[in-house]
């Protein structure tokens, strides 16, 4: 089986997969690594249009493929394509959205922002679409300027964080959770941003941090929020000043002079 994507074949080497589904399914979660989605496929030169036609492409079995092409995007642009068409359907008052494309691909490719909007629908409330849909389109135009642009938002929160056990010890509750949802968006933001840098030109393996550093810093963040979540304020004020807050920097600043890089070439 010949396996193109975009037009370029692709040295990809079967293990189970035993049928175009399951070798779509395994493409699709590489391809998402890279922040691609796919966005068309065809079997043995049939395009998969319409459901009908999905399921039974599907079906067929690797042994009798002779090529399949998947077109892919980046997940940004159908991710702004999305955002697009809920604004358009939630301003017609359309009753299908939770059932649509684009709620379908927001929920599996950007939960945080389907909640956020699906919350909205059942409270009756307005959606600030513009602001969002503005954000995606500086990631998708000039994903290094947009990661630079954090500076000053990187900066403050690393020192609230450094922070975050006085403001515990001080019963400033509100304060400490706002550190929290400011943490967590730009976690959101700079994982976001990081395929489309990697698109780029961006390379990884050229960061300078430790060996371990990644694993390290996932843990340090999953004993943080487990620990703020449980009202463990001792433990979570400890994580916050002396695991997260300097790997936050660390890692902004190894990720800042490769981006700064992209900029000047």
């Amino acid at each position: 089986m010949n396996i193109l994507i975009d037009g370029t074949p692709a040295d990809i080497t079967l293990e189970t997969e035993k049928t175009a589904g399951e070798v779509i399914a395994a493409l699709e979660k590489w391809l998402f690594g890279s922040g691609l989605a796919l966005s068309g496929i065809s079997v043995n030169g049939e395009k998969a249009n319409g459901s009908e036609a999905v399921e039974r492409l599907f079906n067929i079995e690797t042994s009798k493929i002779e090529e399949l092409e998947v077109i892919t995007s980046p997940v940004a642009m159908l991710a702004l394509e999305a955002i697009i068409e809920t604004k358009i359907m939630l301003e017609q008052k359309s009753a299908d959205w939770e059932s649509s494309a684009a709620a379908s691909f927001l929920r599996e490719k950007d939960a945080a922002l389907f909640s956020k909007i699906e919350e909205a629908i059942a409270e009756n409330k307005a959606f600030d679409f513009t602001s969002v849909i503005e954000e995606r389109e500086r990631e998708l135009r000039n994903s290094a300027a947009e990661f630079l642009s954090l500076k000053d938002n990187i900066q403050t929160t690393v020192l609230a964080l450094e922070n975050f056990a006085l403001d515990l010890q001080m019963g400033k509750d509100k304060q400490a959770n706002e550190t929290v949802k400011n943490f967590a968006f730009l976690a959101s933001k700079i994982f976001r941003l990081l395929p489309l840098l990697r698109c780029a030109g961006l390379n990884m393996e050229k960061l300078e941090l430790d060996e371990n550093f990644f694993i390290e810093f996932n843990s340090a963040l999953n004993e943080f929020f487990s620990a703020y979540e449980d009202a463990d304020t001792v433990l979570a004020g400890d994580l916050a000043e002396y695991e997260v807050s300097p790997r936050l920097k660390d890692f902004y600043n190894a990720l800042k002079k490769q981006v700064s890089l992209l900029v000047e070439v």
